[in-house]
């Protein structure tokens, strides 16, 4: 498959992903990288929203604020930041191959509100459910 990209097409392959495990996917990955670069940051009272951004240059305005890292050639880029102030609040922006492009907000509850998923949506019953 080939995949447009800022730089020209990319061939890729294709990775597949159940609906239900979008969601859990994302929050695992910015809990992980949470623990690596924001060791101090306790995460486990925070309620994390993840937000499919089908138009990327719509994220990067908030990505030019942000600590950024990139894996691979490309493959994965990931802007991440936490407020300074008191609020412990965070912002992970996740893309895939310059096409796919998740951000995630987390923050403690009182500040975050739960996420709102559209009517009908479950996730898998497979996952932990601490995920």
């Amino acid at each position: 498959m080939s995949v447009e990209t800022p730089r020209g097409p990319v061939i890729a392959d294709v990775m597949t992903m159940e609906q239900d495990n979008v969601h859990p996917f994302i929050r695992r990955l910015t809990k992980g990288f949470l623990y690596s670069f924001y060791p101090d940051h306790d995460y486990f009272a925070d309620n994390f929203n993840v937000i499919y951004q089908p138009e990327v240059s719509e994220a990067f305005e908030l990505a030019t604020k942000l600590s950024s890292c990139s894996f691979g050639n490309d493959v994965c880029r990931i802007w991440h930041g936490l407020t300074k102030d008191n609020t412990k609040c965070g912002v992970w922006i996740f893309l895939f191959y310059g096409a796919a492009c998740f951000v995630c907000f987390h923050g403690d509850s009182n500040l975050i509100t739960p996420q709102d998923m559209e009517e009908g949506y479950k996730e898998s019953p497979k996952l932990p459910p601490r995920l």
